[in-house]
């Protein structure tokens, strides 16, 4: 079934979207961005718009967060 431009839109995040989601800081969203850890679409010209899927997202904690426990509980 084809998604509404309406439920896309909904469906893609913007910086401070992500930010509030990871509870940091837009400018670490925008470093993450440039160190290529998180994937983005641009949409314009330009440089664009960044936009960001809620699963790319949740892929870049599942690869994350296992080695952030390690090293915390060690």
């Amino acid at each position: 079934m084809m998604q509404t431009r309406s439920e896309m839109t909904d469906s893609l995040w913007n910086v401070s979207d992500v930010a509030t989601y990871l509870n940091v800081s837009s400018s670490l969203v925008y470093q993450l961005v440039e160190s290529g850890k998180l994937p983005v679409f641009r949409i314009g010209n330009g440089r664009g718009a960044i936009r960001f899927r809620r699963e790319d997202i949740d892929a870049y904690l599942e690869r994350w967060l296992p080695s952030y426990w390690q090293f915390a509980v060690n």
